[in-house]
């Protein structure tokens, strides 16, 4: 009997241990559970420019409307404002720095200019006699400002959708001296080349009418700086010395540009603007941080 009450008190003290181990023991699997869910927390970027699509004013447009549309306002006539300061002053560089930069000049010259006037039009009915020429008519428009530009003789292309990648030659051989009242377009013709007949009357085209206007004095593109209220090139006076010039043009196409006046033919001046501004700003900009830096 005393050894069966001993067994049952050594049983007893066993579980009690065992309760009290699993009552004491630290609860390592919440805080396991915990981190991660810290980890998730982001902040909300989207909410901090989200704009309520629901919103409505009185008067048609909201204050964030008006206040963006001045901020707009602002911005361009400050953007302005930096390109004419930007041409103000003249850009004194090394030769190490314009060589670096791979800055070049060029020269304005005549040149042989040619325009091209774009116009659309209808394929017309071709004549007997124009049948056998192995031609038809396209009655093409002439767009307001450039009438004085068109004159019968010039050779034009002719593309159409029906034949996609083909071109047609013709000639502009008529242009009406009246404009249309509504829409102040002339009416021209263009006889097209049409042997193989695939030109059909009623056939909608697109045509390019191409005008030789002799030689002109030039620049290319490149080397001209609009600022938006003037034309600026950049004269090379000596080894990486440039000054600023103002310059009327005309006529452009592609490639060139015609100088009215501003400049004459030998000057150097660079050949790209783009490049001599962007050195100098990137330069200006070096200077003022070295002069921060050193106070």
């Amino acid at each position: 009997m005393k050894n069966g009450k001993v067994i049952t008190t050594i049983l007893i003290i066993a579980v009690i241990i065992i309760i009290g181990y699993a009552l004491l023991k630290p609860k390592k699997q919440a805080q396991v559970v915990q981190q991660p869910v810290q980890a998730r927390e982001t902040p909300q970027k989207q909410a901090k420019v989200s704009i309520p699509e629901d919103e409505e004013s009185d008067g048609g447009i909201s204050e964030s409307d008006d206040d963006e549309n001045h901020l707009d306002e602002m911005m361009n006539d400050e953007e302005q404002g930096v390109e004419q300061n930007i041409t103000e002053g003249p850009v004194d560089i090394t030769q190490q720095q314009e060589q670096a930069a791979g800055i070049k000049t060029t020269t304005p010259q005549n040149r042989q200019i040619f325009l091209s006037l774009k116009s659309t039009g209808t394929v017309g009915q071709a004549s007997q006699q124009e049948i056998e020429a192995g031609t038809i008519p396209i009655k093409a428009q002439i767009y307001e400002g450039e009438e004085s530009l068109a004159k019968p003789g010039q050779k034009a292309q002719i593309t159409t959708a029906v034949h996609q990648g083909k071109k047609f030659t013709g000639i502009l051989s008529q242009v009406e001296e009246t404009k249309d009242p509504n829409n102040k377009i002339l009416k021209a013709t263009i006889e097209a080349a049409n042997r193989a007949g695939l030109l059909k009357p009623g056939m909608e085209i697109e045509a390019v009418i191409y005008v030789d206007l002799g030689q002109r004095l030039c620049v290319p593109n490149d080397s001209i700086f609009d600022t938006g209220d003037k034309d600026v090139v950049f004269l090379k006076k000596a080894p990486g010395k440039y000054e600023p010039a103002e310059v009327e043009t005309g006529y452009e196409n592609d490639d060139y540009t015609e100088i009215e006046s501003g400049v004459k033919e030998g000057d150097a001046i660079a050949a790209s603007t783009t490049a001599l501004i962007d050195l100098k700003t990137k330069l200006e900009a070096e200077a003022e941080s070295n002069t921060k830096t050193a106070k």
